[in-house]
């Protein structure tokens, strides 16, 4: 095992160390543990590492850069890390916060007075702190940028039209376009872009000189792992997501050994701690306790250890780091695969166990269990939709292009039975369900599957608008339910 200290290796400058002072039979079992998570996952390729007490005892790679098996992923090998990006725009936040230029409770709208939402009373309620600890009251936003119709800046300026679900600090939603807006705060108080904030406050304290913060950049590096989706029927190849229009909560591209330095960075640092703030919520000690967000991370209690963590996900990959800093302890693992890959977790979960000198839980087994279930109820909740049936109208009489403020232009064109349709150019199909109403079918995400779409008629009896649920998504905590495009055309 990894726990015991008398076996790690003494630190090394390049952090690519791994654990050669380990006994070979304890190597060996980790190796094989691995290999097989990422064979039950389908991950293609995987870097993981761990610091302890300031020591790298783990930099290991796994698989390759592509399904097709060109190239093995090493620790220079860059991969998206989603998410974990929030992590860094807190960080410099919060450096913001000890010099003075930054209240976490000070209102968004005192910094960056162009920020509005559709009830200008609640604007002025939504503070930084409400923006990275995702308790905005605002809906998610997803559908707003990943439509790769907006830039960073109509994103934000379409809130003004995006009505609040709960009013500010009282609820959880976890929102990628609210931490898109804390990078904004951010640049204000800078007075440089958010790329050049994280890299001066971050990037170069922490020594990360081979991590990159948007995706035109990722493409350069030679050495990059190629992006992959895992589905209920298996993993395929997937396009590049390009997050620029909410680069603050998602445009890091980054390496094994540079998120090492980051890990030292911060487990050597003050900011984790001033990130994390309240402690876990109680737990027996036995397992991973409830998580709540914090400032840009979420808080747990690991096995009775507190657990600092952020995962990350976008297409065609998933990250996860995991601090446990009473412990002195870091582990982090990076794939070129998302969708149902659980492999990151499950990796760092058994890092930490060994590191913690604890029997490993069965994880794997425990979270490929709960995808076959959820994969299950995927299936049957698709032999569940409603049967296509005939319309009340003509397809004709639904022709025409519809609006929303914030969410942009359905355009609707009629087939021989069925709707042609796009959402901001994306294109789906609209199968009748009855009466005026119609089920998404071949849709493109955010376009899902199933999303009913009802048109609606004015007192003459034309129609004149449709409803749609568009906005939500099914794990979302607050949803909107459904929003209205006006006819235009």
């Amino acid at each position: 095992m990894i726990g015991r200290r008398g076996w790690l290796p003494s630190l090394l400058v390049a952090a690519t160390l791994v654990l050669s002072a380990v006994p070979a039979s304890a190597d060996d079992d980790l190796d094989a543990w691995i290999q097989s998570v990422m064979a039950d996952w389908q991950v293609p390729g995987l870097a993981v590492g761990a610091i302890r007490d300031g020591t790298v005892v783990l930099a290991r790679t796994y698989g390759t850069v592509d399904a097709e098996g060109s190239a093995p992923i090493t620790t220079n090998t860059a991969f998206a890390i989603g998410s974990v990006t929030k992590t860094m725009t807190a960080t410099a936040l919060a450096m913001m916060v000890a010099e003075g230029t930054l209240e976490w409770d000070s209102p968004v709208y005192v910094k960056l007075p162009w920020f509005r939402v559709a009830n200008s009373k609640v604007a002025e309620r939504i503070s930084v702190r409400h923006l990275v600890s995702h308790r905005s009251g605002m809906p998610n936003g997803n559908v707003l940028w990943y439509v790769d119709v907006f830039d960073r800046a109509e994103v934000g300026r379409r809130l003004a039209h995006v009505r609040p679900l709960a009013p500010p600090g009282t609820s959880v939603q976890y929102s990628n376009v609210m931490v898109s807006i804390a990078g904004a705060v951010a640049e204000r108080i800078d007075g440089a872009t958010w790329a050049d904030v994280v890299r001066r406050r971050v990037l170069v304290p922490a020594g990360m000189t081979a991590t990159h913060l948007s995706l035109a950049a990722f493409r350069n590096v030679a050495d990059r792992a190629r992006p992959y989706f895992l589905g209920d029927d298996g993993s395929v190849s997937v396009p590049h997501r390009d997050p620029a229009p909410v680069a603050p909560a998602g445009s890091t591209y980054s390496t094994i050994d540079d998120m090492l330095r980051y890990l030292g960075f911060h487990l050597r640092g003050p900011w984790l701690n001033a990130l994390a703030g309240q402690p876990p919520p109680a737990t027996d000690g036995s397992s991973l306790g409830p998580s709540t967000p914090a400032l840009g991370v979420f808080v747990a209690s690991y096995r009775g250890h507190r657990m600092v963590f952020h995962g990350g996900a976008i297409d065609g990959y998933r990250a996860r780091l995991a601090v446990l800093p009473d412990d002195g302890i870091g582990v982090v693992v990076l794939t070129n695969l998302s969708g149902r890959n659980r492999a990151p977790r499950v990796i760092v979960r058994g890092i930490l166990d060994r590191l913690l000198g604890l029997e490993p839980l069965p994880w794997n087994a425990r979270l490929v269990a709960a995808r076959e279930a959820a994969i299950a109820e995927s299936r049957r909740a698709t032999t569940e939709v409603p049967e296509e049936s005939s319309p009340d109208r003509n397809a004709a009489a639904y022709a025409g292009r519809y609006e929303h403020p914030a969410y942009g232009v359905v355009d609707v064109a009629p087939g021989s039975v069925r709707l042609q349709a796009r959402f901001n150019g994306k294109p789906f199909v609209l199968i009748p369900i009855g009466g005026d109403t119609w089920r998404a079918d071949d849709a493109t995400w955010p376009v899902r599957q199933g999303v009913q779409f009802t048109f609606h008629a004015d007192g003459s009896g034309a129609i004149d608008r449709l409803e749609s649920a568009i906005a939500d998504a099914p794990s979302d905590r607050l949803k909107a339910g459904p929003v209205t495009f006006r006819r235009i055309d």
